[in-house]
């Protein structure tokens, strides 16, 4: 069964399986569909930046450089203006990259186990644990910072 609501805000059950399927499809359809015609998916900004958003007006937004359209809507225009990339954060290395152990301890324990997620073997218990221990807590803290220096981001971290 699945639930639709119709024109006048009801809802309807429907358990016919053409019809449920023809709902499911439907709203998948607008889910995919629902961003189409925001400023970034219509012209003149799907012209500039296309549906993958990397290229010369990215790296201007990024850098305050870019010129936004004058048939542009103020909120749109005042919204890339805010993406500019922050002066601090613009030079290679200012990134931080490292976080003291003590830190980093303090943050897992304001973990809740309960109402948090983990995936794989490892509970988010578990990282909290050892937490309690300094070189277990030195450990986790560096290797938690591998991706940061590498550039990429392990399996387990894309759910």
């Amino acid at each position: 069964m699945v639930q639709i609501k119709k024109d006048d805000g009801t809802w309807e059950d429907v358990t016919n399986k053409t019809e449920m399927e023809e709902a499911i499809m439907d709203s998948t359809k607008k889910k995919y569909t629902a961003s189409f015609h925001t400023p970034f998916m219509t012209r003149p900004l799907v012209n500039d930046f296309g549906f993958q958003g990397v290229g010369r007006s990215v790296d201007a937004v990024l850098d305050g450089t870019y010129i936004t359209p004058t048939s542009m809507d103020e909120i749109t225009k005042q919204f890339i203006k805010h993406l500019k990339q922050p002066e601090h954060a613009t030079a290679a290395g200012d990134y931080p990259t490292s976080l003291p152990t003590t830190e980093f301890k303090k943050y897992w324990l304001k973990a809740r186990e309960h109402t948090s997620c983990y995936p794989g073997p490892l509970s988010f218990s578990t990282m909290k644990a050892s937490t309690q221990d300094d070189i277990t807590a030195e450990l986790e803290c560096v290797m938690t910072r591998i991706p940061v220096f590498a550039g990429f981001t392990p399996q387990r971290w894309r759910r």
